[in-house]
């Protein structure tokens, strides 16, 4: 299930935890690749039109899928009850709490490739969500797993037996851990203005996905976010990410590259699940804003890739140890696997005798995220992938990853250039500036500070030995790595804006993208 619960930038919840941009690679070469394509559009461009508004997803094989996602809705769109151009005044009163729990808001689909029971990732899985409108009401909450013992997690059940899972009537208690001012235990939950429920069967398990949208300006989990880009909408799936998680073994093992996938958001919500819903006649669940030029931003950093071997930690049983016999996650019968029991040859203490489960915890050597050592909680507090049992540094995240910031401009109208339309000078800064905080040149581990700086001009100086984060400290993307990418660190750790040229895309750092 450890990679089943990546998907869809699943793990939102891990960008909310933590995300370094580091790499254990000497050569500077890039590890895994990373080249999503990410669009926005919207039905109908009608100023105070109810369209849909739909955020497309495609990642091709052999690229690393994303373990995060959040997408921006501009603060000019109309939510539920509430009025367009008004983003001040959107809230969860007119918004989320303005339609009965159970209406329909939105769907989900994707065309999944996942690996089951220690199998390659070759079986095509189309999965489709109905998305609902859930309630914000915290006093009744419902844990994720499974506490009456009759295989089925107390989310995905349906205790009043009304057509509508307790995931949607009641609040999800690890929300409330996940979505911070700060970094949990630290802070304070942030309450959404709207929540998007779905479920799913998944060959056999059930899945749960959500999307909390957020109010503009919303720092989370002490990150800080524009207000300018609009409605943060952040993707959760399952409960990744939660520090108080209970953990089981599921027949998915692997989730891998292409996937296909799309939210749309509906204009107008098509009907109600379960009883007791509303009368008939269109609800409005999302308006138009007036004419004007329009942003849409989505931000998805990849999954990782712990040895810089190109296999993204969450499909790569040897996640630490390289790959030097060639196995490919997606090969029937691969190379290197010479008991083919998922665990390849370079790591597996005994290649020539078959062992779904080497270290015998329940969890099969692929889905494992550290499968010589027991660990039947999974726990990885550091989130790289690398279970803390086996990990060398289990709170310090040491694998290499990258970022990926698409922006769609959205004419409403004839377009224009409304004087409320989002500066972003140069495009995606603030993913920029999270990627710096988050540690992609944090060479000290200890948060971006004049030290790094120093690394930096040691480097340029030709003193060795260089630190890996060194991979990423090309600030100002030119090709170099010098006393300029320096000065950036030392103008980030004071505070100032740091420029960069919209179509940088240095090796480690974030990938700046203009889709439209």
């Amino acid at each position: 299930m450890r990679a089943l619960l990546q998907i869809w930038g699943a793990a939102a919840a891990v960008l909310l935890a933590a995300l370094f941009l580091t790499t254990t690679s000497d050569s500077f070469v890039r590890a895994h690749s990373f080249a999503p394509t990410i669009t926005a559009e919207v039905s109908d461009t009608t100023p105070g039109a109810n369209a849909d508004v739909t955020f497309s997803f495609e990642f091709n094989a052999p690229d690393a899928l994303f373990s995060a996602a959040i997408s921006f809705l501009p603060g000019e769109w109309g939510i539920g009850a509430c009025l367009a151009n008004d983003p001040e005044n959107t809230t969860a009163f007119c918004a989320g709490d303005s339609m009965s729990v159970g209406q329909i808001l939105a769907e989900n689909s994707s065309n999944s490739v996942l690996g089951v029971l220690n199998n390659p990732c070759i079986t095509v899985v189309p999965v489709q969500f109905s998305l609902m409108n859930a309630t914000l009401d915290t006093s009744e909450t419902v844990v994720f797993h499974d506490t009456d013992l009759d295989g089925i997690g107390e989310m995905f059940e349906d205790d009043d037996e009304n057509g509508i899972p307790n995931g949607a009537e009641m609040w999800p208690e690890f929300i409330t851990r996940l979505i911070r001012t700060e970094p949990f235990p630290n802070g304070e939950a942030i309450p959404p203005i709207l929540r998007l429920y779905g479920q799913a069967d998944v060959s056999g398990t059930p899945v749960g996905l959500q999307y909390v949208v957020l109010e503009p300006g919303t720092p989370i989990n002490g990150t800080p976010m524009d207000p300018s880009l609009g409605f943060p909408i952040v993707l959760l799936l399952q409960d990744i990410g939660d520090p108080g998680a209970t953990r089981s073994p599921s027949p998915i093992t692997d989730f891998c590259t292409p996937l296909e996938s799309s939210l749309t958001i509906f204009g107008e919500s098509p009907g109600h699940i379960g009883t007791g819903g509303p009368g008939n006649g269109p609800i409005p669940v999302l308006t138009n804003p007036a004419e004007g030029t329009y942003h849409i931003v989505s931000f998805v950093p990849s999954e990782q890739d712990h040895d810089g071997d190109g296999i993204a930690t969450t499909i790569d049983p040897c996640a630490t140890q390289g790959n030097s016999q060639g196995w490919d996650p997606r090969a029937p019968n691969p190379a290197g696997d010479d008991d083919g029991d998922g665990l390849p040859n370079i790591c597996d203490p005994e290649p020539n005798v078959f062992s779904n489960d080497q270290d015998g915890d329940s969890w099969l050597n692929r889905g494992d995220n550290c499968p010589l050592v027991a660990n039947a909680d999974q726990q990885d507090l550091d989130r790289d992938g690398v279970g803390d049992v086996c990990d060398d540094q289990p709170l310090v995240p040491s694998a290499h990853q990258h970022f990926f910031c698409s922006i769609t401009a959205i004419n409403i109208g004839g377009g224009g250039d409304p004087a409320s339309d989002p500066t972003m000078a140069p495009p995606c800064v603030f993913m920029f500036l999270f990627a710096m905080q988050r540690g992609n040149v944090d060479c000290s581990a200890d948060g971006v500070t004049p030290v790094d700086a120093l690394h930096i001009l040691r480097f340029d100086a030709g003193l060795w030995p260089a630190p890996p984060c060194i991979d990423a400290a090309d600030v100002n993307c030119d090709g170099a790595r010098d006393v300029i990418d320096a000065l950036g660190v030392l103008r980030f750790d004071a505070g100032l804006e740091v420029a960069q040229d919209p179509d940088c895309t240095p090796v480690g750092s974030p990938i700046f993208v203009i889709e439209s």
